[in-house]
């Protein structure tokens, strides 16, 4: 998908109602649906927790089998793996609860869950690290060629590709902001790695 196939989310409306962490939705018949701030996939991004109900509404956060992309964006987040992985810190709790995520299907074991997939990621980041190490002038594309993809690097393009090189750089920011220092060639100066 090309840039102009994405510019209709541009149109998209604004909320009518903004609610933060804590609140309760207004909605008739669940008066124990609270809203978790969960930023990280994307910015804004909540789930809802159902006491009442034992239910907890996931969105795009947690997955049962995938983990969600997190991309570094022009308009989004300056640090949106750091902003997942403390949104993931936020959900370890609740264990009974079924979940409900907006992709795959339903499943229990939240806890679980929420710790695979913070350990996938700063696998991955590890990963990125190694990558760094081994290259002589590293770059956003050369580091994401080389990491283990589940479709291969090879197969990706359009939205795929740009997904996988926007999550790479999303783990370069984090390296970053966690003190680790690289010279990236290629990536904005705003996430720049510099060599100490």
């Amino acid at each position: 998908m090309s840039v102009d196939g994405l510019m209709h989310l541009r149109q998209l409306a604004d909320a009518d109602l903004r609610l933060g962490s804590g609140d309760t939705v207004p909605l008739p018949g669940f008066d124990q649906l609270t809203v978790v701030e969960t930023p990280g996939h994307t910015p804004g991004h909540i789930c809802l927790r159902d006491a009442g109900r034992e239910v907890f509404i996931s969105g795009d956060h947690v997955l049962p089998s995938i983990s969600p992309n997190v991309s570094l964006e022009i308009r989004g987040d300056t640090d949106p793996l750091r902003s997942c992985l403390e949104s993931l810190d936020r959900l370890d709790a609740d264990t009974h609860f079924e979940v409900l995520p907006a992709h795959e299907y339903r499943f229990r074991g939240l806890r679980d869950r929420v710790r695979q997939l913070k350990a996938v990621a700063l696998e991955r980041s590890e990963e990125v690290v190694q990558e760094l190490i081994a290259q002589k002038n590293p770059t956003v594309w050369t580091i994401a060629a080389r990491l283990s993809w589940s479709r291969g690097f090879a197969s990706l393009s359009n939205l795929q590709l740009r997904l996988a090189l926007s999550e790479t750089a999303a783990h370069l920011q984090y390296l970053r902001t966690s003190g680790y220092r690289h010279d990236i060639h290629g990536l904005p100066e705003a996430v720049t790695l510099i060599r100490s």
